[in-house]
């Protein structure tokens, strides 16, 4: 063979090798395009996907942002009702304050009655428990002039040489206005009034009604009762105690 034809082969082979690479490049090359083709569809689909979700999140915001504003009105609206209501309170509370007022005053009233006819009951006979008293004081004030500077008024008092008798009168006689005779009223009269220290002490709880409990702890107290029905008085003065 010639020295041309040999050199001739050898251009073809390297041709036919050069072929073949270039075949297996274009081969991967097609191959990595359809890989990025590929790619480039699900990143389609994804962008679309997104903005599905961006629509949707946009509404939402736009939801969020309507519900906010009947949440402002809303909370104007709560804001302007409770002003309302702390002013229909303020009204309450004055009518309160008149009404307990008003009941008071009536209750004092209705004491003071009470009080009244108890005085002029007992002052025609001055006689409480069957015993006879010689001077009977209404409204008896003291004041000790000490150190805590004690004062107190009682009702109506009765007194002779050795005996003196406290009487509460109240609209309405309480548990609580027995005890208080009892343990604290005389005690106080005794340090207002030292020149009757010595004395027996006799007590005696008046009222225009009674709450549940009075009369039975008065008698176990050995606290005399006092009732006033209509324009007549009624008196239990048995089994009073000393004091």
């Amino acid at each position: 063979m010639e020295k041309w034809e040999k050199e001739l082969e050898a251009i073809r082979a390297i041709m036919a090798e050069g072929a073949k690479e270039s075949n297996e490049r274009i081969a991967e090359l097609r191959e990595l395009q359809e890989e990025n083709a590929k790619g480039f569809a699900e990143l389609r689909e994804l962008q679309k996907g997104n903005a599905k979700e961006l629509v949707e999140l946009r509404e939402l915001q736009e939801e969020n942002a309507k519900g906010f504003a009947e949440l402002r009105e809303l909370q104007k609206e709560n804001a302007k009702e409770l002003v309302e209501l702390k002013n229909d309170i303020k009204v309450m509370a004055k009518e309160v304050q008149r009404l307990n007022a008003t009941v008071c005053g009536i209750e004092k009233s209705n004491g003071l009655v009470a009080e009244e006819s108890f005085y002029n009951s007992l002052s025609e006979k001055k006689i409480f428990g069957g015993i006879h008293f010689d001077n009977i004081e209404r409204n008896m004030y003291g004041d000790g002039f000490g150190d805590d500077n004690s004062e107190g008024e009682y009702d109506i008092v009765m007194l002779n040489g050795n005996s003196i008798c406290i009487i509460e009168a109240k609209y309405k006689a309480r548990v609580e206005d027995v005890f208080k005779l009892v343990r604290k009223q005389v005690k106080k009269f005794k340090k207002l009034f030292p020149q009757y220290s010595n004395y027996k002490y006799y007590l005696g709880i008046g009222g225009m009604s009674f709450t549940s409990g009075v009369e039975r702890r008065a008698k176990e107290l050995g606290v005399g009762i006092l009732k006033l029905k209509g324009d007549v008085v009624e008196i239990h003065d048995e089994n009073l105690k000393v004091y």
